[in-house]
């Protein structure tokens, strides 16, 4: 018999990947599925779900918000998506609806609810968004990636299996993620990285950083977001053509998977879905939370980490001040990054897409 599920979420990778992977799984694990995507045609999914061979199906969605005029403006874009997803939830007719964030998820989750389909939602970050608390009124259950999480939610619900991960992040080898972005074995190297869109202090602080780093047998994989490519490249490379460093300057990079196996240091946003491929992996990082982020959950995804010896943290506005002394310091130290590394390894939960696997198995 024939299953269909529907994933929604979207706006940032943060919130598709883990439907993706998720939806990988399952396609592997269940015979006859089929799975359609709903998101919004402003958010990444609308790149992210084709280039990954998904379909998806686009409706009306808008974060509320506290102004006037565009609370309104939010309300009816939510009311055309509730009738668009009803329509979906008539047509296609899933057995199960998964919500992985993002405002998409409340009009098609309320949906489902209306036409008796069950809604499973992930909760990646350790304090729940406002789309999550109302939605998992209306959920079988919710999966989430911190056993802190389970205060804010409905008791009963809630069940820990961590963020879901590509299965070949955690099976790229060392060996293979070098061989293909040919790093010579011995190097060190640091992956920067400012999220799918790029964050122009990350950007600035490593253009600024980078005079001290000239003569560091280093390899530096930095990427910078697509919009800003052009500009940090012709800035960076007046700094250190021919110098030892080897800096490479990109503006997005498709595998990730082989610059996670090949690097021993990341400099990164704190977002859920990047601390559940580190933590996976066991990489140490230098976490800069985005400072606008809803109730500054990426600072608290950050400290967390920080707290247990997995990372350093440096808010937004230090990154001037600090960022090129704290790589320096970590980057000379071997020792420190070996401890970091385990203690990293020790928070991951490497069976995280088993575990949600199991979760939708046993509620559709």
């Amino acid at each position: 018999m024939e299953k269909r599920i529907v994933f929604t979420g979207g706006g940032t990778g943060g919130h598709i990947y883990p439907g993706i992977a998720t939806a990988r799984a399952l396609k592997n694990s269940v015979k006859d599925l089929s799975v359609l995507f709903m998101g919004t045609r402003r958010g990444l999914e609308a790149q992210l779900v084709p280039q990954e061979g998904f379909e998806i199906s686009f409706i009306s969605a808008r974060g509320l918000s506290s102004h006037p005029i565009r609370a309104i403006a939010a309300l009816m874009s939510v009311s055309l998506g509730l009738m668009q997803s009803l329509k979906v939830m008539m047509t296609f007719k899933p057995h199960l609806v998964v919500g992985t964030g993002g405002y998409v998820s409340g009009p098609v989750a309320i949906a489902a609810y209306f036409a008796g389909v069950p809604v499973i939602i992930f909760e990646q970050n350790i304090i729940p968004g406002k789309t999550t608390r109302f939605i998992s009124r209306l959920a079988q259950k919710v999966c989430v990636s911190f056993n802190e999480t389970e205060r804010f939610l409905p008791r009963g619900k809630v069940v820990v299996t961590g963020n879901p991960v590509r299965e070949v992040i955690l099976t790229r080898s060392r060996d293979e993620g070098r061989a293909v972005l040919s790093i010579a074995p011995e190097r060190l190297c640091i992956l920067i990285t400012g999220a799918s869109q790029g964050a122009r202090s990350i950007n600035e602080g490593i253009i600024n950083a980078l005079p001290s780093w000239k003569d560091k047998k280093w390899t530096i994989i930095h990427l910078t977001g697509e919009k800003n490519f052009e500009q940090v490249k012709s800035r960076t490379d007046a700094i250190i053509q021919g110098e030892v460093v080897d800096y490479r300057c990109l503006g997005f990079l498709r595998n990730m998977e082989d610059a996670y196996a090949a690097c021993d240091l990341a400099v990164c946003r704190a977002g859920a879905t990047t601390l559940a491929e580190i933590t996976a992996r066991g990489i140490p990082s230098v976490l800069i939370p985005y400072p606008y982020s809803a109730e500054a959950h990426q600072e608290k995804n950050a400290a967390w980490l920080q707290q247990n010896g997995a990372s350093v943290m440096i808010p937004d506005a230090e990154v001037g001040e600090r960022l090129s002394a704290v790589i320096t310091t970590l980057a000379d130290d071997e020792a420190a990054l070996g401890a970091m590394a385990e203690k990293c390894r020790a928070l991951g939960r490497p069976d995280a897409l088993k575990d949600i696997v199991k979760v939708i198995l046993e509620n559709w």
